[in-house]
């Protein structure tokens, strides 16, 4: 792919897909099992117990800055091709107003005719065509790749409206597949009362578990041992993934919408 005609909008994509690839990373680390070291410990006289996982890791993960530096990323891959195009275009270098030279996605009509590329100079191809894949159009679009296309745009610009420092809040990762047995000993020992309590695994190491405990004899050498195989998952506040959509595939799909924005440039204007 001849990438010459718009260095800096492929340069934001790829620094944008950096940034996907350390949110994944830490993603990850944050959600293994291994991240945790479950710790069960009983009450002075062993008729209650209770289980925490403590984190092995430090709890000022960089989720939320690398997801609010991918976002800034993208949207600044789409608003430099209008900056780029307006150069070919014999603008000045930089243009005239460059702070408001974007790429527009706007929601409504309205809001279309506001902005600063319907009332600049730019070819009329280049306007009609960002015009037609603005959001606003997705209830009167029936092709449903175009229509997804502009959803994703949309998805895009709400999601980069937060500033780079006003980051996503990663807000919780809980554990949503709990499968974990108790092993206490002597066998004379038994569990039960079992109660699970929602905590949030990165702000917390209190107790998630609670339970009663019978058949203690405390002349013995007592012990409850722990084992889970749990999954967790991470909530991201403020991300408004379509209704039934998985962020991977989103995710990818907004990096997708912006490849094709700037090819599309690159087809119309040529070094």
């Amino acid at each position: 792919m001849d990438r010459r005609s718009f260095p800096d909008s492929w340069k934001r994509l790829d620094r944008a897909v950096f940034h996907l690839k350390a949110f994944q990373a830490e993603w990850e680390r944050i959600c293994s099992p291994d991240a945790y070291e479950f710790v069960t410990e009983p009450d002075s006289d062993w008729t209650f117990g209770a289980t925490r996982a403590v984190a092995k890791f430090s709890r000022e993960n960089t989720l939320a800055l690398e997801l609010g530096e991918f976002f800034y990323n993208l949207r600044s891959a789409l608003d430099s091709t209008i900056y780029q195009a307006a150069v070919f275009l014999k603008y000045p270098d930089p243009p005239i107003k460059a702070d408001t030279l974007e790429f527009p996605i706007c929601s409504t009509e309205d809001r279309f005719k506001r902005v600063s590329i319907d009332k600049r100079d730019f070819p009329n191809e280049l306007v009609a065509w960002i015009k037609s894949i603005q959001p606003y159009n997705i209830p009167n679009t029936t092709d449903l790749g175009m229509r997804d296309f502009m959803t994703h745009l949309l998805l895009i610009h709400d999601c980069a409206r937060k500033d780079r420092h006003r980051l996503p809040h990663v807000v919780a990762a809980f554990p949503t597949e709990l499968d974990f047995r108790y092993l206490p000993t002597p066998e004379t020992i038994t569990i039960r009362g079992i109660k699970r309590v929602r905590v949030n695994f990165l702000e917390s190491d209190e107790p998630f578990l609670f339970f009663e405990i019978r058949g203690a004899d405390l002349t013995q050498h007592c012990k409850v041992k722990f084992e889970t195989a749990l999954q967790l998952e991470v909530f991201i506040d403020e991300i408004p993934i379509p209704p039934g959509g998985r962020f991977d595939i989103e995710i990818k799909a907004m990096c997708a919408a912006v490849e094709y924005v700037i090819s599309w440039f690159e087809s119309r204007f040529k070094v």
